[in-house]
């Protein structure tokens, strides 16, 4: 497994990330906590990083503060990737010295000598089915308006950075949060890069204004049902329909056996094949997130049935993981604690939601959180009408709805504002 490196001009990444991080951290603070609190980490990753990390972060920050890059080097470079680096597989065992290959793209096109580098990973998925990222939407935006660089990360134990052999119960054992962000620390340190060529891919999952999507297909076909039988057929007939399509049960498997979740042997369950994002989101669920998508509480109109709760999801555990060391419940009172959950505090953080985002009440702009004033150092924006991941929409081809656009305005500015501070005090 050997190192990918490359020289641009007389420079590489790692020079350009060290030289450039007093300007990477605002940006990455963002984009971590919109991932943690919005999709998937997701969005992504779960939190923002915990004290030690952001104590040796800013440890970075000072050794590389007078240093400074030289001018129109990186620019010169048009390659996307995919790249990889040799990634630490424990970084808290010192005996461990393993490593598995961590991939990752990088768009450095509209880089201006100060710029940011802006760092995305898609958390929970396969990083290829989110290149438009390096190109389009939010993310290139920004780019386009800081003069940074954008950095597509694929997260442990997806797409292909395994460091294991499979997803069978005891090799997921390094998935966790802790790993997780040490993994981002070590690649500010270590990564370089080469030069490729790569096709962007969509992600079929978000939902946009205009964009035909699975969703709004749901959606249509409750238009005409205004009773209670016309909307379970309508349902039903929708579900039969996205089944077919979505290839979801295999052939001649009854209706029990591909959506039954009581029978341990059921393939869904014993599948350990990696680039299982399912498997592996399943894991990190069950052992710290316990984000299980469930009805609506009793008072609230549902679309899903009342039998879907969290106790229907978390029995489902010991069937995807026998005999690991996942605990009884999720230790969400553990990740809560040690990262601040809604009383999170901290500057430089640009919370953007949906305000009908299904995972809104995952985020500090959760109904049930404390209210959180919007500042100068720390704005909060709750985008009205919006769904999961609207302000990720941009595209300089496209006309954009004005509340995205005034969101947009707002996040460049701040940041604008908060590098113009930074390097102030070079």
């Amino acid at each position: 497994m050997s190192k990918v490196i490359s020289r641009v001009g007389s420079i590489t990444l790692s020079e350009y990330i060290s030289q450039l991080l007093p300007s990477l951290f605002p940006s990455f603070l963002i984009v971590m906590a919109r991932l943690i609190f919005l999709w998937a980490i997701t969005l992504a990753l779960v939190s923002i990083v915990n004290a030690i990390t952001l104590t040796r972060l800013f440890e970075i920050q000072s050794n590389s503060r007078n240093k400074r890059f030289a001018s129109n080097k990186i620019a010169e470079s048009s390659a996307l990737g995919p790249f990889t680096f040799p990634q630490k597989v424990d970084h808290f065992d010192r005996k461990n010295n393993a490593t598995f290959s961590q991939r990752y793209w990088l768009n450095s096109t509209n880089y201006r000598p100060g710029g940011p580098i802006i760092f995305f990973t898609p958390g929970e998925e396969d990083a290829s089915s989110f290149l438009d990222f390096l190109i389009k939407f939010e993310t290139s935006l920004l780019a386009q308006k800081l003069g940074g660089v954008v950095i597509l990360y694929e997260h442990r134990y997806y797409g292909e950075s395994n460091p294991v052999s499979d997803l069978s119960s005891k090799n997921m054992v390094y998935l966790n949060v802790d790993q997780s962000l040490a993994d981002i620390v070590n690649f500010m340190q270590t990564v370089e890069s080469t030069a490729s060529l790569v096709i962007p891919v969509w992600f079929w999952q978000r939902i946009y204004p205009g964009k035909p999507n699975t969703f709004e297909e749901f959606c249509q076909v409750f238009n005409n049902a205004t009773t209670t039988s016309a909307q379970v057929a309508a349902y039903a007939s929708w579900y039969t329909v996205y089944a077919a399509a979505a290839d979801t049960c295999e052939a001649n498997q009854t209706q029990d056996d591909c959506f039954g979740s009581y029978d341990p042997k059921n393939s869904f369950y014993t599948n350990t094949t990696l680039n299982n994002a399912g498997r592996s989101w399943a894991w990190q669920l069950c052992l710290e997130f316990g984000y299980w998508q469930a009805a609506a509480p009793k008072g609230h109109p549902t679309l899903i049935s009342r039998l879907v709760t969290a106790e229907y999801w978390q029995r489902q555990c010991p069937f995807h993981f026998p005999d690991s060391i996942l605990p009884r419940k999720p230790r969400t009172n553990y990740i809560n604690k040690k990262f601040g959950g809604w009383k999170l505090e901290a500057d430089h953080i640009f919370w953007i939601n949906g305000e009908f985002d299904p995972w809104r009440p995952l985020s500090v702009a959760s109904p049930n959180a404390p209210k959180r004033l919007s500042t100068e150092k720390s704005p909060n924006v709750v985008i009205k009408g919006a769904i999961h991941g609207w302000d990720d929409f941009w595209s300089p081809t496209i006309v954009i709805p004005e509340p995205i656009v005034e969101v947009h305005n707002q996040l460049i500015s701040s940041l604008s504002g908060w590098l113009k501070n930074f390097n102030a005090t070079k």
